[in-house]
C-alpha cells in the first residue's frame, strides 16, 4: 500500500482563522483541524460564527498562549 505524503508550509495562516495550520486536516492544508471541526483552538467552543474574532479574543485572554492539544 502506497503512502501519500503532501509538503505544505505549517506556519501558513488557516483562511478561517488566521491562525498557523500547524498541521493538514480532513479540509486540506489551508484549515487548521481545529477550524476544520468547527472547534476554536484556545477554548475549545465549538459552532461559532465568527471564528476568527473568537479565536482572537481567547489568544488575547489567554496571552498569546498556546492552543489546546487537538
Amino acid at each position: 500500500q502506497e503512502r501519500l505524503e503532501t509538503e505544505y508550509d505549517e506556519t501558513a495562516p488557516c483562511v478561517v482563522c488566521g491562525e498557523p495550520v500547524l498541521s493538514a486536516s480532513m479540509g486540506g492544508t489551508a484549515v487548521c483541524p481545529w477550524c476544520d471541526c468547527g472547534h476554536c483552538r484556545y477554548c475549545d467552543a465549538q459552532s461559532i460564527l465568527d471564528l476568527r474574532s473568537h479565536v482572537a479574543a481567547c489568544k488575547a485572554a489567554k496571552g498569546g498562549g498556546t492552543p489546546n492539544a487537538d
